[in-house]
């Protein structure tokens, strides 16, 4: 490869000795041209024989990334030249060949990651602006919502700015674009703006400000969820989605590093993670209110006892074993002038067992007043 630099080096040279103006010139300049094209030939043959060769793989990547490194650096110095336009437009569409042949017909050894020369990213930025008004047209008609047809114009304008681009960046947005205007184009649905946010993962949308949009969403529709049984069902729905969604295998991700399906994945599994803690310490937080609990009476304690006593004798409460029954009473019954402190066991026991006249005269007034409020409910008087 080094012996094919040298020589196009001497064609240069000899192209600059002619003189412009002579006959001669162009004589030499019509060899010049066939010389070119056969040193075209003779780089192809070279390619050929290095991948056939006994070589290692590994050897075999390394020369051909290093050709492929001096094409690059050919083009870009050559960019910068001064010289005869008829020159430049030769030598320039020769490296250009050669460069496309090396990444169509090598894609195995073709290093992906390397920069690609400027004249070749500078094309590709004029095809991007074409096609972008193709988007922005196909969008419009399609009536994708402002804020979510803006993130993604501005993520390819955003291209014009970078100076520099791996091959591997470009093919990846020459891709994404063809794809979105096709999409466009074909699919014509009142939930257009779902299924395009859907593809737009499929195909791995290398763009930081679309995750958060989709976040923005996610998070709008569970605000609107007002239960939290809801949110549970929204999010483990989503996750159910995302686990399926499929992605495109042929595209690499750019920037984001990881896809904007494992992305998202990953934001709704700690919300429902979230969530499960937050079920998890209400419920506890209940059950501790619960055992707080207590039911304020405005009758005396041996009045609660008698009417316990009553209850128990007419089979309308089942109070066994009694004294597990007693301690649920005095921790969760609350009697007047008592305050903080919990009704002694032992005196609602004593209380039970041995009922003095007054207060089974308290009792039964207080009974006739519940018989009376139901005839008069009722109207049974």
């Amino acid at each position: 490869m080094k012996a094919l630099i040298i020589k196009w080096n001497a064609w240069l040279l000899e192209h600059n000795q002619c003189s412009e103006n002579s006959k001669a010139h162009h004589l030499s300049l019509l060899d010049s041209e066939a010389r070119l094209s056969s040193l075209g030939e003779e780089a192809k043959l070279a390619l050929t024989t290095l991948v056939y060769s006994k070589q290692g793989q590994q050897r075999i990547a390394r020369q051909m990334q290093q050709w492929q490194h001096d094409l690059t650096m050919l083009l870009n110095q050559l960019n910068q030249i001064e010289m005869p336009e008829v020159k430049k437009s030769a030598l320039t569409k020769f490296l250009l060949v050669q460069c496309s042949h090396l990444e169509q017909h090598y894609p195995i050894f073709f290093n992906t990651a390397a920069l690609m020369p400027d004249l070749m990213a500078d094309e590709i930025k004029k095809n991007i602006s074409n096609d972008l008004t193709l988007l922005q047209a196909a969008l419009k008609q399609c009536k994708i919502g402002s804020e979510l047809a803006a993130i993604i114009i501005q993520t390819f304008e955003q291209l014009k700015l970078k100076k520099a681009c791996s091959y591997r960046a470009w093919r990846y947005w020459q891709l994404i674009l063809e794809k979105l205007i096709r999409f466009c184009k074909n699919v014509a649905n009142g939930e257009l703006e779902n299924l395009l946010q859907e593809y737009l993962i499929y195909l791995r949308f290398d763009s930081l400000t679309f995750y958060h949009y989709l976040r923005t969403q996610l998070g709008c529709q569970l605000d609107h969820c007002v239960r939290i049984d809801e949110r549970y069902d929204l999010l483990c729905e989503l996750k159910k989605k995302l686990l399926v969604q499929p992605e495109h295998n042929n595209i690499l991700q750019q920037d984001l590093g990881l896809a904007l399906r494992e992305m998202l994945l990953d934001f709704v599994l700690a919300e429902l993670t979230y969530l499960q803690r937050r079920q998890t310490t209400e419920k506890n937080h209940q059950a501790v209110l619960q055992d707080q609990y207590r039911v304020s009476v405005g009758i005396s304690v041996d009045c609660l006892a008698y009417l316990l006593k009553l209850a128990i004798a007419v089979g309308l409460v089942n109070a066994s074993p009694r004294s597990t029954f007693f301690s649920f009473v005095a921790q969760h019954f609350q009697t007047p002038g008592i305050g903080d402190a919990q009704i002694s066991v032992n005196s609602l026991n004593a209380k039970y067992k041995q009922v003095v006249q007054h207060t089974a005269v308290k009792v039964r007034l207080l009974l006739r007043r519940m018989i009376k409020e139901i005839e008069t409910e009722f109207d049974l008087g």
